[in-house]
């Protein structure tokens, strides 16, 4: 079956329940409630599954790309990359995840984090020149997801996709990029879109 672009998708695309497990395909990820391992599909091929048990959590790897994580008090931040990641941690062609968990809903400042997100796509809105928008909500979780193009000084221009997923009931904040040079986008977001889709995260972390 033919997929609408991840973009484009506003309802479920299938609904498998067994037992406690609900696992609902939406349209850039997946949420498991109630289940302690992570259970993934068949990977598709030239990807493999990476899971990640500390946010319950699973995504696709190309098998010639890098997967790395870090973190940093409350904050949980991996990268799958093209390239290596540098001393830094970033690199220039692939997905970063970083998870903010305030487990009591709010952070230190009393927000939610999709009052933080929405703020985040604000602040960006005044430098930046969308190419894209879209706020909503899907299941449990309020979604951002936008689209820019930014040059960096002395290098290539850019493009970037952002989803941001906030589950204001466990205080959790998914803040999600893509990003790759701007002349290999069409080729390389091929590859991000198969990462986004296939996403598998947990509706109570």
């Amino acid at each position: 079956m033919k997929k609408t672009p991840c973009h484009l998708i506003r309802k479920p695309i299938s609904i498998l329940s067994v037992g406690r497990l609900l696992v609902i395909i939406l349209l850039q990820f997946v949420w498991i409630s109630n289940s302690y391992a992570v259970e993934t599909p068949d990977a598709p091929d030239g990807y493999s599954w990476k899971q990640v048990e500390e946010i319950k959590a699973a995504f696709l790897v190309p098998n010639t790309w890098h997967f790395s994580n870090k973190q940093t008090g409350n904050h949980n931040t991996y990268s799958i990359s093209k390239e290596q990641v540098d001393d830094s941690g970033s690199a220039p062609t692939g997905l970063t995840v970083v998870v903010r968990r305030e487990g009591s809903g709010k952070d230190s400042n009393g927000v939610i984090p999709s009052e933080f997100a929405a703020v985040m796509l604000e602040e960006i809105q005044k430098s930046r020149e969308l190419e894209r928008s879209h706020v909503g909500k899907q299941g449990p979780f309020e979604t951002f997801r936008f689209q820019y193009v930014r040059d960096v000084e002395g290098k290539e221009t850019f493009r970037e996709y952002n989803l941001f997923i906030a589950n204001d009931t466990t205080g959790t904040l998914y803040l999600i990029a893509f990003s790759a040079p701007l002349a290999e986008w069409d080729s390389v977001w091929k590859i991000g879109e198969v990462i986004l889709q296939n996403m598998i995260i947990d509706d109570e972390i």
